[in-house]
């Protein structure tokens, strides 16, 4: 029911005075009637605004505002599955399924009398008892692959799948194996295998880390993450490939045997890199390439046939052990960052050196065994050598400034050091 009153009445509602009660009046001094008027009604619908956003809090409360606010608490009970693993040259596991998925899986070692297998427990963060349509593992020889199929969410405004959360153990036996694969999406992967010897491994998780507590024994190691950090202990017999966009690198590399030279490459976007070599246990050739667009590098390295340090912003700082490879060859690049690179006293046959920076400084300290050429340039900066037996070809003694210098030691031929940076300084020792 409706009621309808004419223009006329409106008009007089609107002239005619507020009523007001006595005690009202009373209260009031003179000439302060207007603290009346603002205690009454304007006929603002403003006391809805509170009422709408409590709606919307709620809507979104009850499902994704939930999941988010709550994001560390799984509500629903675990699904645990397990499966015997078979396998005899190589195994594998990855993940398919919808919706996001996080968590970790861990690679630990077994007895070789008992029996490899795998498992899992999923945990699904949502309101609904029937967050998962079908969860399984499907075990051929030599593959593991987890399924998880969820079903779709009803919100006050849209239709989400839930995110899982997976804890999986994989227990191999003790021996040799000749291939491990896991693509384990955005979960954490951590390996504990120092007893089992693979002639090749390959780790892959978009977001989440990887991390070796033990050596992992591997003729060929290839690891990559999109922005999770790799870092842990790793032998080298014949390759290592590291490859991240934003996450960091700490690695520990223990030289082992192997045939011809053993080669290290490491890349990242924006991640620092930190790779400490252990003492060579045999004498062999290496090669190491590390190359970080942002980040810093720095670490201990071996110095062997090819030696190769680029960062476009960040800082160089080297520790360098020479092996006694024949014509060993250094190079570091830096745009802004500072070069700071010592090698230690150690075999140096005809080294090859080259140090270069845009506008950053560079500080070089080499050792009493270097021989060879010197030549150092710079655009504005200024150069500083020091070093007995340094045979300076200007005329004077310890240190020379200057934008260019020529300098040699011992025989010329044994080697040669080129270092140029366009606006920073150089400083060069070279120990007696």
């Amino acid at each position: 029911m409706a009621w309808f009153k004419s223009r006329g009445q409106e008009d007089a509602a609107e002239s005619a005075p507020a009523p007001r009660s006595p005690d009202e009046t009373a209260a009031l001094l003179p000439n302060e009637s207007y603290r009346l008027e603002r205690r009454r009604p304007s006929g603002s619908k403003l006391w809805l605004l509170p009422a709408v956003v409590f709606l919307l809090m709620m809507s979104l409360l009850t499902r994704e505002g939930a999941m988010w606010y709550f994001r560390s608490t799984w509500v629903s009970e675990a699904q645990v599955l397990s499966v015997d693993v078979a396998y005899t040259d190589g195994l594998g596991f990855w993940i398919e399924g919808n919706g996001k998925v996080e968590g970790s899986i861990d690679v630990v070692e077994i007895d070789a009398s008992e029996q490899p297998k795998l498992d899992v427990q999923v945990y699904t963060l949502t309101w609904d008892t029937d967050g998962f349509k079908s969860v399984q593992l499907d075990n051929t020889e030599g593959c593991v692959i987890l399924k998880c199929e969820r079903a779709f969410e009803k919100s006050f405004f849209q239709r989400t799948i839930p995110p899982i959360k997976v804890r999986a153990k994989l227990y191999l036996r003790r021996g040799n194996l000749q291939d491990l694969l896991l693509v384990a999406s955005n979960l954490n992967i951590n390996l504990d295998i120092p007893n089992i010897n693979l002639a090749s491994a390959s780790f892959t998780s978009d977001l989440g880390t990887i991390k070796s507590t033990s050596y992992l024994h591997s003729l060929d190691t290839e690891v990559h993450t999109v922005s999770g950090d790799i870092s842990g202990r790793f032998d080298l017999h014949e390759k290592i490939r590291v490859r991240t966009e934003k996450g960091k690198v700490d690695l520990q590399v223990a030289p082992g045997e192997g045939e011809g030279y053993a080669s290290t490459d490491i890349k990242t976007t924006s991640g620092d890199i930190t790779i400490n070599f252990d003492e060579p246990k045999t004498q062999r050739s290496y090669r190491t390439s590390l190359h970080a667009h942002s980040g810093k590098i720095s670490g201990r390295l071996l110095l062997g046939k090819g030696l190769s340090v680029k960062s476009k912003s960040g800082d160089i700082d080297l520790h360098v052990v020479g092996t006694g490879s024949n014509e060993p060859y250094l190079k570091t690049d830096t745009g802004s960052g500072l070069t700071r690179i010592t090698i230690e006293e150690s075999p140096l046959q005809k080294i090859l050196s080259s140090h270069t920076a845009k506008s950053g400084d560079i500080k070089l300290s080499y050792p009493s065994t270097w021989e060879g050429e010197l030549h150092a340039k710079t655009g504005t900066g200024d150069i500083r050598i020091k070093g007995d037996g340094l045979d300076i070809t200007q005329d004077s003694k310890g240190f020379v400034s200057g934008q260019e210098l020529w300098a040699e030691k011992g025989n010329p031929a044994n080697g040669r050091l080129m270092t140029r940076s366009e606006t920073g300084d150089i400083v060069i020792f070279v120990a007696s």
